[in-house]
């Protein structure tokens, strides 16, 4: 399944760096092989992108965790500069909360 379908990653010019990775919702209710995303892309488009896609609620801001890692990905960084050269990335759309 290719994100690059979205609206958000649709426009990608040709030759341009992408990658792939492993995603699944937190639930663990969708999951997918997400190929093509540009690696310049904001992590929280991409989130905001998987979500829509997989019809998840669009009054929720989304994030990405790195299943490896624990950490949470910045939403303003792009994916390719958190995710690295990662060939397995595994990355999980969550929720994001603020609690206290």
């Amino acid at each position: 399944m290719s994100v690059g379908e979205q609206a958000v990653m649709a426009a990608q010019p040709p030759g341009a760096e992408t990658l792939s990775f492993q995603a699944a919702d937190v639930t663990g209710t969708h999951c997918a092989t997400v190929s093509d995303v540009q690696r310049a892309l904001p992590a929280g488009a991409v989130a905001q992108s998987l979500a829509s896609m997989w019809s998840l609620p669009q009054n929720v801001p989304w994030s990405l965790r790195n299943d490896s890692t624990g950490a949470f990905l910045e939403d303003d960084v792009p994916i390719g500069q958190q995710v690295g050269s990662e060939a397995e990335a595994r990355l999980t759309v969550t929720p994001r909360t603020h609690l206290g």
